[in-house]
């Protein structure tokens, strides 16, 4: 998805949740650290518990909030190659 258009397309008053998709391009090394560094709060092993699922299950929320965190988290994961997709959060 085109990052400007995402950016338009965000609206400040709704939940938006990040998802992170299985690839089979980024090795589980390189997804752990991506996680590690970039959310707040997760260590090693809360990032490879999250790449163990992502490959198994093929997707995992891995936060929700709204925008613009979402957007500058959203982007960054983008940016280090990872595959991720925001969707609009459903409640519960």
């Amino acid at each position: 998805m085109d990052i400007s258009k995402l950016l338009t397309n965000l609206s400040r008053k709704k939940k938006y949740s990040i998802f992170l998709l299985n690839d089979n391009i980024n090795s589980f090394d390189y997804v752990i650290d991506i996680l590690s560094q970039t959310m707040p709060l997760w260590t090693k092993y809360r990032a490879e518990q999250a790449a163990l699922i992502i490959h198994n299950v093929g997707e995992l929320e891995i936060k929700s909030g709204y925008s613009p965190e979402i957007y500058i988290l959203y982007a960054t994961l983008h940016k280090s190659g990872l595959t991720v997709d925001i969707r609009p959060t459903t409640k519960k």
